[in-house]
């Protein structure tokens, strides 16, 4: 992911803790008097804040970032903490926020996770528009990103005032000025399991219907399958489960409904995305397929990250 850094004084009056800002695209960056992304320092001074360093990295609307542009991103939030700054701040357009922002949060790994505060940010209102959402929200992640509390809490996501953790946050409006939902920070503070050096992006994510007649695709390296209630699928499926599965190659079963199933479906093998969308199971199925490419090694790793609060 090509960046473009500029750094000012490291320690200011304004910036006790070393500050980055890490700017994307997106709404909050998006000038439609101009017909321009804005730069990450502009957004500063419409925020009427700073930071020690602003990074201005692949200003693209959010819906056309690739899984590849957002795992370019996470390392850069990864290389950004091991450069020594303490609180990190990216700004991202709204339709992927929590897909970028889960993926960071897996990345991370545990020594960074506990060096830096990291918070996403953006905004439902274009930038120069009369009431603007942005520099509040920047604003927002900035002031609570520099205090000690938050390091270590995990990549949350600061918006109108709230903190949401990365592995529920979900975007549920496309026009309301609170657009998520999900968990308050600090309820429900689980660690990721730690992450390879590899995301094996050659996932496949398939939502379960009568129209596709159970077919899956043969050739990706793991399954995140989407179904209904706790899970359901047609049966239609199960023969080319039972395939994949036997191939050794990893089957996730997610729901479009909250509050699925956390444990492995023992009867056929496959693992359970738990309280994780099917989107989110998929990212994490990349993450773990990294570490650990073999199925049975895997579910360790995979039992671990969909543990319920306090397991």
């Amino acid at each position: 992911m090509a960046a473009v850094v500029a750094r000012g004084p490291r320690r200011g009056p304004e910036c006790p803790v070393p500050t980055t800002l890490i700017a994307t695209g997106g709404t909050i960056s998006w000038h439609a008097g101009q017909g321009r992304m804005l730069g990450g320092a502009e957004l500063l001074v419409a925020a009427g804040t700073r930071a020690d360093e602003v990074v201005d990295a692949h200003a693209a609307p959010s819906w056309d970032l690739t899984i590849e542009d957002m795992v370019g991103l996470a390392r850069l939030v990864r290389r950004t903490i091991s450069d020594g700054a303490t609180c990190v701040t990216v700004t991202h357009g709204t339709d992927t926020l929590e897909e970028t922002a889960w993926l960071t949060e897996l990345l991370l790994g545990a020594e960074l996770r506990h060096r830096a505060s990291v918070l996403f940010t953006g905004a439902m209102r274009a930038s120069g528009a009369s009431e603007s959402d942005g520099p509040s929200n920047l604003a927002f992640a900035l002031d609570v990103g520099r205090r000690p509390g938050l390091v270590g809490a995990g990549v949350l996501v600061a918006w109108g005032g709230q903190l949401f953790a990365a592995r529920s946050v979900h975007k549920v409006d496309a026009e309301a000025l609170l657009p998520f939902v999900g968990r308050v920070w600090p309820h429900d503070r689980r660690e990721p399991p730690e992450p390879g050096d590899v995301v094996e992006t050659g996932v496949a994510l398939v939502k379960a219907n009568p129209i596709a007649r159970g077919r899956l695709p043969s050739d990706a390296v793991g399954v995140v399958l989407e179904g209904t209630g706790a899970g359901h699928v047609p049966s239609s499926y199960v023969p080319a489960v039972d395939a994949l599965l036997a191939a050794g190659v990893p089957v996730v079963l997610a729901s479009r409904c909250q509050n699925a199933p956390r444990d492995a479906d023992r009867e056929r093998g496959v693992l359970r995305a738990g309280d994780l969308s099917a989107e989110k199971a998929a990212i994490a199925l990349m993450v773990g397929l990294g570490r650990h490419p073999r199925l049975e090694s895997l579910r360790p790793w995979w039992s671990d990250l969909t543990a319920g609060p306090g397991a």
